[in-house]
């Protein structure tokens, strides 16, 4: 979830997000917002310097937009990949909202832990992946992945990551 660091204005209604996105207008007068890409499976997409993102949720109270991975919403695999940070330019009027955890992802490592591995993002040549949160990796620090082809930070919503099951991420 990313908080809008500037307010726009409130349409009242609290509506999910659509095609035409129900806050293009305010999107439209405020320049320094990220525009709107294109609208795909009636689901509005904008486009930030990290790549494209789906609008899925606009909260005018709290001021903050939900975003996810285009790459990853529209991905019909059982163990989707992200593939990019997500980052801001200092002068955006995106920004994290104070809910929001990081997930970091170890990807195609050829070291780390064998029992804490995401065994659907194993590759052909036994390479393996891992997720971490902030917590979990200062509690891992020594058996973190060292030799990895790629590392991606997430944020996540807080909520949505307490809602798994405590078992579902690495917790030494």
């Amino acid at each position: 979830m990313l908080r809008l660091c500037r307010a726009v204005e409130d349409d009242g209604d609290g509506r999910k997000p659509s095609c035409p996105l129900d806050a293009d207008k305010a999107l439209e007068e405020q320049s320094s917002l990220p525009s709107l890409q294109a609208c795909r499976n009636n689901t509005p997409i904008i486009h930030l310097p990290a790549g494209n993102y789906t609008v899925t949720n606009i909260d005018y109270k709290t001021h903050t937009i939900s975003l996810a991975n285009t790459d990853i919403v529209f991905v019909r695999e059982e163990c989707p990949r992200v593939y990019h940070n997500l980052t801001f330019d200092p002068d955006s009027v995106l920004c994290y909202a104070p809910s929001d955890v990081n997930l970091t992802f170890f990807f195609d490592c050829i070291d780390g832990p064998l029992d804490l591995h995401i065994p659907c993002l194993s590759s052909a040549v036994g390479n393996r992946s891992y997720v971490f949160t902030t917590e979990t990796m200062r509690d891992s620090y020594h058996h973190l992945p060292r030799t990895c082809r790629a590392v991606v930070v997430v944020p996540v919503p807080r909520d949505v990551l307490l809602a798994y099951n405590a078992d579902d991420l690495p917790t030494r």
